[in-house]
């Protein structure tokens, strides 16, 4: 793996750690639950969990810097679908979205996401602006 995407996995890392921080300020239960790589490919462990007034978050955690989509392949899509599914009908399946601080962290209902051929969806910048800001979070 070359310096370049090290560097891309540890700044993601560290929004995920700050998202759950964030998370856990506003009164939810929560836990990260990374992965990513190639020893947990077979698992179906969404990157963050989050919980409160029984209602459960499924995250899916995408930033970027130097785009302006986001895409979840098919995977992804299916894993947060089965944890939302094995955990009842207070789950719902998120996508969390940074891409700069001016629009901070969006959530967008994996349901609301453009679908794919592939079997993944995307999510567009201006798609991300249509979800619900982590301050609204507050409300569930």
């Amino acid at each position: 793996m070359s310096d370049y995407h090290r560097k891309n996995r540890r700044r993601g890392f560290q929004k995920e750690r700050d998202l759950v921080r964030k998370l856990w300020d506003m009164g939810f239960a929560t836990i990260r639950a990374p992965a990513s790589g190639a020893k947990a490919k077979k698992t179906y462990q969404p990157d963050i969990i989050a919980a409160k007034n029984n209602r459960i978050l499924v995250i899916e955690v995408k930033t970027r810097s130097s785009s302006d989509v986001v895409y979840i392949d098919q995977y992804q899509v299916e894993k947060v679908l089965e944890w939302v599914k094995r955990a009842g009908s207070n789950a719902t399946g998120m996508i969390a979205v940074y891409f700069d601080r001016r629009q901070g962290w969006r959530f967008v209902p994996i349901e609301s996401a453009v679908k794919l051929d592939s079997g993944g969806v995307k999510i567009t910048k201006e798609d991300a602006d249509k979800g619900l800001p982590l301050d609204k979070l507050r409300e569930i």
